[in-house]
This record gives C-alpha cells, structure tokens and sequence, in this order.
C-alpha cells in the first residue's frame, strides 16, 4: 500500500513539474510573441497557461496588453480587471485599465458610500487572503496564550490585562478572518463581469418580454447578484437593477 502511495506521489509530483515547466516555456514564447507584434499567437499561449490552473497578475496584465494592441477592448479589461484582483495596487495594472476604461461609452456616478464602509473596502484590499489569514492565525494563537495567562496567574493586574488584551486579539482574528473570506470570494465568486455587447438593454425579468429598462455598452463593468437559467440580474455602481442574457457578459 505504501508503495503504491508512493508511485502516486512521485507521478502526481512529476505532473505538477511537468506543467509548471510547461507554463514557463508556454509564457516565455506568448512574450516572444508580443514583442514580434504577433498578438494573436502571444494571446494564446497566455489562454493555455490559465486554461492549466496558473493565475498571476502578470500573466493577466500581459494577456490584458496583448488584447488591447488587438483592438479587442472588452477582453482587455476583463483582463486587466483579473489583474487587479490579484495585485490591486500595482500602479502599471490600474493606469492600463484607466486608458482601456476611456473607450467605454456609459460614464455611471458611483453612488455615495459611507465613509467607515469606504474605508473598510480600501483596508480588506490592501492585503491578500494568505496575508489576512496569517495575520488571523497569528492573532488566534496570542489570544490562547493570554487566556491562559488569564486563568493561571494569580496576579489581579496580569489577570486584567490578558483578560482584556485576548479581548483586543480575538476581535482582531475574527475581523481579519472575514478580510480574507471576503478577499478569496473576489477571486473564486466571479461575480463581477463587463458588458461584452455593443449596445444591449436591460430588462426588468429574465426573459425577452420583459420591459425595457436602459441601455448599456460594451465595456461596462456591473456586478452579478442573481441568476434565473440562461438570465443574469446585474447591478450598476448607481444602483440600477436588471436582467441580461448570459451571453452578454463576461465574468471577471
């Protein structure tokens, strides 16, 4: 039997090389690619490196770029969105998205948050979802140590600093627990997409007699909230709510 675990391992583990071998060699010929100007090629061995299970942001920054010198808009903020999921600060990621965000026809008002949920937001993104969870972990581990040291020191000032010092920690790893669940949600959820149509309109129920809502463009980033067969619901930055097929997005 330990044999047998054993030949699994080493062929699981010889895969996992192979393929990581493969995804180099795959990105190293998708850069050759776009430095020749050969976008089509560059995009496609970008597409089987992420097809394998391989995420980075400069593999989406890269694929983001090839797509825009193509022309293809929409699947360059896709991509660049991608990127920035993964790396929301990288300066080169953001000024690429704002340049490829110009061409996008609706210009929507965020609506007004308030200022602790703003600054909430901006926190959680400021960290990866490992980051948050090692910080949680850590946290966890004093908040342990001093409720033992609460429970076994006979000393009544001691006693009340634990006491209230594993307070502050646990609060601090039950908070920083949920920044990285929210933080990994972004990345496996998909539940934001942009608009890949030219111009559609949003009904009010997901299916062609619904009535008209508005209309939107290619380009637009909306959130996904509800889904009912071949029918997404969607949510605009303003507010606004409404049905679309499918087919009209692409998820983030």
């Amino acid at each position: 039997m330990k044999k047998v675990l054993l030949i699994i391992l080493s062929l699981n583990m010889s895969f996992m090389w192979a393929q990581e071998v493969s995804n180099k060699e795959l990105i190293k010929n998708g850069n050759k690619y776009y430095l020749n100007n050969e976008f089509e090629k560059a995009i496609n061995e970008y597409e089987k490196v992420i097809k394998s299970g391989y995420e980075s942001p400069d593999l989406y920054y890269n694929l983001a770029n090839a797509y825009y010198r193509q022309k293809n808009n929409v699947m360059a903020i896709v991509n660049y969105e991608r990127a920035k999921l993964h790396s929301p600060y990288n300066e080169a990621i953001n000024h690429n998205l704002d340049i490829a965000n110009r061409i996008v026809q609706d210009k929507i008002e965020k609506l007004p948050q308030f200022f602790i949920s703003e600054w909430l937001s901006t926190l959680i993104v400021s960290y990866k979802s490992k980051t948050w969870a090692i910080i949680s972990i850590f946290s966890f581990f004093l908040c342990l140590t001093l409720a033992l040291l609460f429970f076994f020191s006979k000393v009544s000032v001691i006693k009340k600093i634990a006491f209230w010092t594993g307070i502050l920690f646990f609060t601090l790893s039950i908070s920083t627990y949920i920044f990285s669940y929210n933080q990994k949600q972004k990345l496996t959820k998909h539940n934001m997409a942009i608009i890949s149509e030219k111009a559609i309109t949003v009904k009010s129920s997901p299916n062609e007699n619904g009535t008209e809502l508005f209309i939107i463009h290619e380009g637009l980033k909306v959130e996904i909230t509800d889904n009912s067969d071949a029918w997404l619901e969607i949510k605009l930055i303003d507010g606004k709510v409404g049905w679309l097929p499918v087919a009209s997005i692409v998820r983030i």
